[in-house]
């Protein structure tokens, strides 16, 4: 049973993009439903803590693709919420 599970870094790499594609976005000021633009300014302690933790999931999906097969099928399901997290990050730096 235990070998259909994936290890620590598995879950790591899973949790991490799942967690910071929830609530990273929370973090951003309210955006205007016509133009897009933010109500608020963002602080540029913002821009790198999101930077950051954009970094931190890449580098745990990587370590954990270099794992077994349940490693491999968690860090792609991370992949998944990372590329949501890019394109989120994309869309507020423009």
């Amino acid at each position: 049973m235990t070998r259909f599970l994936p290890s620590l870094k598995g879950w790591v790499a899973f949790l991490l993009a799942f967690f910071a594609s929830m609530f990273l976005p929370a973090t951003f000021p309210a955006r205007n439903g016509h133009t897009g633009r933010f109500f608020g300014p963002v602080s540029t302690e913002l821009w790198i803590i999101g930077g950051m933790t954009l970094t931190a999931c890449i580098v745990a999906a990587v370590f954990a693709f270099r794992g077994s097969r349940p490693d491999k099928v968690a860090a792609s399901l991370a992949a998944v919420f990372i590329i949501l997290l890019i394109v989120m990050y994309a869309k507020a730096v423009a």
